[in-house]
Formats: structure tokens, C-alpha cells, sequence
């Protein structure tokens, strides 16, 4: 009874102090109201990056993980008529002007290529990685693929995998073809792809324009920059305002769930 919510409605202004915040917000039908509260959490999350690179957009079958994984809940995708695909991890990330890890790229392309596997273990799947960021227990899954035949081959950022649509008279049934430099081998490798996953990340959904009314500051990349890393990891410098999730930084649903948790009990002080 002490929750409510407001839905198809966004914020257009926030202006005050701790314990007396004024909010301005406005409904799908242009009626507008303002609200009085006391603290003020950001919760905005953040959407999966557009990639410009690796001919995205140019075919169908070159798609991202977070596609991937909606084809496959809508049965788009038939993994049993899938004989090869190729993930490639760190797409325009981790170099500017996405200079971050968005630390859930490595765990969803092994969850992905795990089901895969498990649908038609005769698919065979490679991934074309930076570093695997399997920390905690998703090390679990890295193992996992690897027992389930899943190949990882490492890239240099200076001689990244490139992506060749196979011409339309082409007699293979091959969407592309992937051409990179295996380090283990120790030369060039090529492999027909039916499928091109891209792992391009996150980024932040927080308005600039909003948090700046609240005197609230963002880093370079567009998340919410606390107050101090250690002591004060959800506040902002504005006192009362703190934010969790996505809109922080780039992290799991687990670690989003703590800040949310550590948020609250800030926001209840």
C-alpha cells in the first residue's frame, strides 16, 4: 500500500534536497504532475550497444547475443539446422569510445553456446575472445563448454577477427566466413559460419540532462560516478540521490540486485 507506481510516464525534472525532493513527471497523455519525497534512487539500467562493425545489419544471420537468445525463445532459430557458429566477443568494446567491460558479454555467449550444444551437440561452435570473463561461478560454464567441444580462440585488439559475407551465387550454405589468426596453431584460420553472434555490451541509460538537474555527476562513459569507491559506493555527492544496477556500472543481475539492496539501505539512513 505504500508503493506506487507509475507506468508509460517519465521524469522531466527533479529539483531539491534530501528529505524534500520535487519531481516532475509526465504520462504518455501529456498530464502532468509533481512529487514531493524524501530520497532519490537511479535505477535506469542500460540497453545492448548497435554495432556499426562486422557487416551487422547487412544479413540476417549476423545477429547479437541478446538476439540470439530472443530468436531462440520465439523458435526463430532451429539449432538442429545449425552446423557452425561463430561468437565474437568485445565488439567495439574495451577500446574508445566504449572503453569498459560490460562483464556479462562472456557469461551469455557461454550460456548460449551451452544451449546450443545441448539442442545439437553436433553444432560445431567457436568463440573469438579478448580475455573470458568467467569470474565466481560462472568459471562453472567456461569449463562446461570446453568439456562440451566449444573452441576458444584468442585475438590481438591489433589484428581483430573480420567478418566476409559469402557472395549470393556462392554454392555453400555458409552465411560467412570468419577469418582470424589462431595463437595456439600459430597461423590464420578460416571458418564458414550458418551463424555470426556479436557480444558488443552495454550502454548506460541514465539522462544526462536529468541527473545534471540533481546535481549528480556521470563518469566518462555515462554511468553515475559515486561519491567514493570505497566508503560511499552507491552515493552520489548530492546528498540523498543514489543509484544501482546498470545505471552505476556495468555488472551482472546478481551484483545489480546487491547495489540495489546496498541502495536502499543507504536511501532508509
Amino acid at each position: 500500500p505504500l508503493i506506487e507506481v507509475h507506468t508509460q510516464t517519465q521524469v522531466v525534472g527533479a529539483y531539491g534536497q534530501v528529505g524534500n525532493f520535487f519531481s516532475s513527471i509526465e504520462n504518455q497523455d501529456g498530464q502532468a504532475d509533481t512529487l514531493r519525497h524524501g530520497a532519490i534512487i537511479f535505477s535506469t539500467g542500460a540497453i545492448e550497444a548497435t554495432p556499426t562493425t562486422y557487416h551487422y545489419g547487412e544479413n540476417d544471420a549476423i545477429i547479437t547475443q541478446k538476439e540470439l537468445e530472443q530468436k531462440l525463445n520465439r523458435n526463430e532459430i532451429d539449432p538442429l539446422k545449425l552446423g557452425s557458429v561463430v561468437m565474437i566477443q568485445c565488439v567495439e568494446s574495451r577500446e574508445e569510445p566504449r572503453n569498459y567491460c560490460s562483464r556479462v558479454c562472456c557469461q551469455s555467449a557461454l550460456k548460449h553456446a551451452l544451449a546450443l550444444k545441448q539442442q545439437n551437440p553436433k553444432i560445431e561452435i567457436y568463440i573469438f575472445y579478448r580475455d573470458m570473463m568467467s569470474y565466481g561461478f560462472s568459471e562453472t560454464y567456461f569449463t562446461q563448454a570446453r568439456q562440451a567441444g566449444v573452441i576458444f580462440i584468442q585475438y590481438d585488439p591489433a589484428q581483430k577477427p573480420e567478418v566476409v559475407l559469402a557472395p549470393p551465387t556462392s554454392a555453400s550454405d555458409s552465411v560467412a566466413c570468419v577469418k582470424g589468426y589462431d595463437p595456439i596453431l600459430g597461423r590464420p584460420v578460416e571458418i564458414d559460419a550458418d551463424l555470426v553472434v556479436l557480444s558488443v555490451g552495454v550502454v548506460p541509460h541514465l539522462k544526462p540532462d536529468l541527473a545534471a538537474s540533481l546535481g549528480v555527476s556521470l563518469d566518462q562513459d555515462g554511468f553515475f560516478q559515486e561519491a567514493e569507491t570505497k566508503w560511499r559506493p552507491v552515493d552520489s555527492i548530492k546528498e540523498g540521490v543514489f543509484a544501482c544496477g546498470l545505471a552505476h556500472s556495468p555488472r551482472s543481475i546478481v551484483e545489480a540486485v546487491t547495489t540495489a539492496e546496498a541502495a536502499a539501505q543507504r536511501a532508509l539512513r
